[in-house]
């Protein structure tokens, strides 16, 4: 299954490991097709239209491949979704999990993309 997002998909570890090496900017928003997560897509949609410089891409939570994002260090306390994964330098910078406002993403941008 595929998300049904404006947004790039990863499907693969070996896509991210390549996504995350190759760009100083990424986010990933891992989920389902949930109401929480349904909600939020739509911000990351207008945050990638905005921010050509970041690279917001979305990955389904259930997926097998996905256990990369599920198994981050940084993941391991969430309880909710959707996980979302702020990477700079191909580290994480960031990590939240469950509902933000478009503001309370744009405030994490700013502040680890300045």
């Amino acid at each position: 299954m595929v998300l049904q997002t404006k947004l790039q998909h990863l499907r693969s570890k070996a896509k991210f490991k390549k996504l995350i090496k190759n760009h100083e900017k990424v986010i990933i928003i891992a989920g389902r097709m949930c109401p929480v997560c349904s909600s939020m897509y739509p911000i990351f949609e207008r945050l990638d239209e905005i921010h050509a410089d970041i690279e917001i891409w979305d990955w389904d939570y259930d997926l097998q491949s996905a256990d990369v994002i599920r198994d981050l260090p940084e993941c391991e306390d969430f309880w909710s979704l959707p996980f979302v994964i702020y990477f700079k330098n191909g580290k994480v910078a960031e990590a939240t999990a469950g509902k933000q406002t478009a503001n309370e993403i744009k405030k994490i941008i700013k502040r680890i993309y300045k």
